[in-house]
């Protein structure tokens, strides 16, 4: 079975004060980052998080389902500054090079990752990162990692992983070529409203869009 993957990021985004504020900046309090800036691209079969964790709960050997030409980027993580829940909507990948059918138009090359990888990815069953705790910390600083252990301990569905994009049309003519990638992950930030207890109900939601690009090689 054939899975198309997406995302990719290098290092992490302009991040900015957040909490209980005001501002209504969609890229306010979240960075991404993934690593290495630069992968390589090469054929052949990868496995996905979603495999990886499939095997993981078996406990059995993990098996191939990524197919063909692929890039992986070993490390993959997000950062949220802010005591306000997370909800994470997708996580799309365009990828635009001279080498790839499709990804040498302008608008280049699209990939969307789906849900249940994304959720494998990030070891975020529901893709949320709730409300701050008790007593509420509009300056809590939470880090998503692809490859915390903690994270996604034995305890947990998840394995450590990395993001991977496969299943890349490269052209028959293009041995070697270079490709960019940008990365956007969009969802909606839920505010934290407090009532007489202190703890966080459910206020306005606003809408969060972050993206940063890194690049791949065939070679």
């Amino acid at each position: 079975m054939k899975i198309r993957l997406a995302l990719t990021i290098s290092m992490l985004a302009t991040l900015g004060a957040s909490g209980c504020g005001t501002s209504k900046d969609a890229g306010l309090g979240i960075g991404l980052s993934l690593s290495p800036n630069k992968a390589y691209i090469v054929s052949g079969k990868g496995v996905s998080c979603k495999a990886q964790a499939s095997a993981r709960k078996a406990d059995t050997v993990p098996v191939g389902d990524i197919e063909g030409d692929r890039v992986l980027f070993n490390r993959f993580a997000i950062q949220w500054r802010s005591g306000d829940q997370l909800t994470i909507a997708s996580i799309k990948a365009t990828v635009f090079s001279s080498g790839i059918d499709g990804a040498d138009k302008p608008e280049g090359f699209e990939f969307e990752m789906p849900q249940d990888e994304a959720a494998a990815l990030l070891g975020l069953t529901d893709l949320t990162i709730p409300f701050s705790s008790s007593p509420f910390n509009a300056d809590r600083s939470t880090t998503i990692d692809s490859t915390d252990p903690t994270l996604k301990s034995a305890s947990k569905p998840y394995a450590p992983c990395g993001f991977q994009i496969g299943s890349l049309p490269s052209k028959k003519d293009s041995k070697t070529y270079t490709a960019r990638i940008r990365v956007e992950v969009t969802g909606f930030r839920t505010r934290c409203v407090l009532d007489n207890t202190g703890t966080c109900t459910a206020g306005d939601q606003l809408p969060v869009r972050q993206n940063v690009t890194v690049t791949a090689e065939k070679f």
